[in-house]
C-alpha cells in the first residue's frame, strides 16, 4: 500500500464549540439584518423623564448614533420593531415585563439600565428576564460614550458570531471589524474574528490556508493582550499554532489554560472545556509523535467528558504504537456516540486489515463511504483489500471510484491506484 490509509486526529471546532462570551449569546438567534454594516450603531432610549431623554439623544446623535426615544411605554415594542436597535437604555422605573419583551426582540444585544438605585430594590432579579448593565445617573457626556463603544461593539461582535454559526465567516469578519473600528480594544471582537479566520483555514488552496491560520493566531493574541486570562484565547491559539505546525508553542497555551483560575464555572462548564483542551493537547503530542503522552491526554478528555472525537483520537495513537485490539474498542466506542463518523469506521478497517481480519475491514470501509459525508480514502482501502483477495471487478470498481474523487493531496494514493486499475484492467481482458 502507498502511502497513509487513515486520517489523523479531530477536534471540536467551528463556531457551535465556542463558548458564549455572555450570558445574552446564551439565547443566541440565527437572525441576520439587512440594515448596512456602515452605520455607528443604532440605540433606543426608553424613560419616562423627558428631560434626560432629550439630553443623552443630543449626546448620541452629535457622536453619530442613531437614536430613537420615546416616555411612552406602550410605544416602545413598535419603535423597537421597526428601528432594530442594538442596544436599548431603559429607564428603571420602567417595568420589569417591558425590558423583558424589549430583550426578547431579535436585534437587541444589550439593555442598559439607568437612573437612581433605589437601595430597597434587588436589580439581580431582573437577570431572570434579561441581561443587562447599569449606568446610574446623574452621567456625563464621556462616560456615557465610552460606555457606548463598548456596548455598540459587543452588539456588531454578536451579529457576526450569529452570522458565523450559519456557516458565513467571511460575512461575519465585515461585523467583527465593524466592532473593532467602534473599540479596538473588544477583546470578544478579536475572538471571533481570530475564530472565524481559522474556520476559513480549512477552505481554499494551501496559501489561503497558511494565511487565514496567521491571521488567526494574530487576533488571538490580540485579544490575549486586551486579557491575558481569556482562556477559550488560549485554547483557540493553540490550535492556530497547531494547524501551522507549531506543536511546541501550541502545548504550552494548553497547559497556560490550566493555570488560570475561574471560579464562577459550574462543574460540567469546567469539565466540558478541559476535555476539549486535554483533547487538543493530545493531537498535538500525537503529532509529534509522543503517542503515549497523546493517549493520556485523551484518557483524561474522557474522564472529563466523554466525547466520540477523544475516543476516536485515542485509538489512532493506539494504532500507531500497534495495539490494533485497543484501538478498535476504542473506535467502536467512538462509534457508539457517532455512529455516522466516517473516519472512525476508516480507521477500524485499516486496523482489522493489520490483524489479518479482511472480510471485517471490507464491511467497516463500506460504512466509511456510506456515512454523510464519506471518507474517500474508504474507496480505497476497500480497492486495496479487494486487489489482495484477487476480486478483480470489485477492486477496479472501487479503484475507478476513489480516482473519481480522490483528493489533489494524496498523489501517492492516487499513483498507487492508477497503477493498479492499470494492471487489473488488463489482466481481465
Amino acid at each position: 500500500m502507498s502511502n497513509r490509509n487513515d486520517k489523523n486526529e479531530i477536534v471540536r471546532s467551528g463556531p457551535h464549540s465556542r463558548l458564549k462570551y455572555n450570558s445574552s449569546l446564551v439565547r443566541q438567534r440565527l437572525h441576520y439584518r439587512s440594515k448596512s454594516v456602515g452605520n455607528k450603531g443604532r440605540v433606543l432610549l426608553v424613560n419616562d423623564q423627558e428631560s434626560v431623554l432629550e439630553l443623552m439623544e443630543q449626546i448620541l446623535m452629535v457622536n453619530g448614533y442613531e437614536v430613537r426615544s420615546t416616555c411612552r411605554q406602550p410605544d416602545a415594542i413598535g419603535i423597537a420593531k421597526t428601528f432594530e436597535p442594538q442596544v436599548v437604555m431603559l429607564g428603571l422605573t420602567m417595568p420589569v415585563t417591558l425590558g423583558s419583551k424589549l430583550f426578547a426582540l431579535p436585534s437587541v444585544s444589550k439593555i442598559v439600565l439607568f437612573g437612581e438605585v433605589d437601595e430597597s430594590e434587588d436589580l439581580e432579579r431582573r437577570r431572570d428576564y434579561y441581561d443587562f448593565d447599569l449606568l446610574p445617573t446623574p452621567f456625563d457626556a464621556e462616560r456615557l460614550l465610552n460606555n457606548m463603544r463598548s456596548w455598540v461593539a459587543e452588539a456588531w461582535t454578536r451579529e457576526g458570531l450569529n452570522v458565523a454559526a450559519t456557516g458565513r465567516d467571511l460575512e461575519a469578519l465585515q461585523f467583527y471589524e465593524k466592532a473593532l473600528t467602534i473599540d479596538p480594544r473588544n477583546e470578544h471582537a478579536w475572538f471571533h474574528k481570530g475564530a472565524s479566520f481559522y474556520d476559513l483555514g480549512g477552505n481554499g488552496d494551501i496559501s489561503d490556508r497558511v494565511g487565514r491560520f496567521e491571521q488567526a493566531i494574530f487576533c488571538f493574541e490580540c485579544a490575549l493582550a486586551i486579557s491575558p486570562d481569556h482562556v477559550s484565547g488560549w485554547l483557540w491559539r493553540g490550535r492556530a499554532l497547531h494547524q501551522r505546525g507549531r506543536y511546541e508553542e501550541a502545548l504550552l497555551c494548553y497547559d497556560k489554560v490550566f493555570k488560570i483560575d475561574r471560579p464562577t464555572w459550574t462543574a460540567s462548564a469546567r469539565a466540558y472545556f478541559y476535555s476539549d483542551v486535554c483533547n487538543s493537547k493530545g493531537t498535538s503530542l500525537y503529532q509529534m509523535r509522543r503517542y503515549q503522552e497523546s493517549i493520556e491526554c485523551y484518557e483524561k478528555a474522557i474522564a472529563l467528558d466523554e466525547f466520540a472525537a477523544a475516543w476516536y483520537n485515542k485509538g489512532n495513537s493506539l494504532r500507531e504504537i500497534t495495539n490494533f485490539g485497543e484501538a478498535i474498542r476504542c473506535y467502536d466506542r467512538a462509534i457508539e456516540l457517532d455512529p455516522d463518523h466516517a473516519r472512525t469506521w476508516n480507521n477500524k478497517g485499516v486496523c482489522l486489515t493489520k490483524m489479518g481480519r479482511l472480510e471485517e475491514a471490507l464491511v467497516c470501509h463500506e460504512r466509511a463511504v456510506m456515512c454523510n459525508p464519506p471518507e474517500v480514502l474508504g474507496w480505497y482501502n476497500k480497492a486495496f483489500i479487494q486487489d489482495d483477495l484477487e476480486r478483480i471487478e470489485d477492486a477496479i470498481n472501487s479503484y475507478e471510484k476513489y480516482l473519481a474523487v480522490a483528493p489533489p493531496d494524496s498523489p501517492d494514493n492516487v499513483k498507487h491506484a492508477q497503477e493498479r486499475l492499470q494492471h487489473l484492467k488488463s489482466r481481465s481482458c
